[in-house]
């Protein structure tokens, strides 16, 4: 921890004071209005827009703004897209015969594959 405080220039107490803090009002609130965005969302399989939504909420008694709503919705979509993105893949070495000496089957992980471009022509 030290050396990462380190390299993001931050002292360790501040990270640490950071890290214990509890989320603020603001914040509750958002995770509140997050589930309420989502079961409407969902509720019109993913047909309504965040005017829609919000007429929506305001009709359930909701005290919130339009664009508070439209706000809360883009964070939502961007959640669900890397939901879908991180899905796990399907582990074909099921299927195969089990190896009966060594060195017959091989596996790794690939957590993480960077999209570098290339520079060299």
């Amino acid at each position: 921890m030290k050396a990462l405080c380190r390299h993001l220039k931050v002292s360790r107490s501040g990270y640490y004071a950071w890290a214990n803090r509890k989320p603020g009002q603001r914040a509750v609130e958002n995770a509140a209005l997050l589930l309420k965005i989502r079961r409407v969302y969902d509720g019109s399989k993913g047909r309504y827009g965040s005017p829609r939504v919000y007429q929506a909420l305001r009709r359930e008694g909701e005290q919130v703004g339009e664009n508070r709503v439209a706000r809360m919705m883009r964070v939502y979509r961007r959640m669900s897209k890397r939901r879908d993105e991180l899905k796990a893949l399907p582990n074909h070495r099921l299927s195969v015969e089990k190896p009966v000496e060594v060195n017959q089957q091989w596996s790794s992980d690939v957590t993480y594959i960077s999209r570098v471009e290339s520079t060299c022509s």
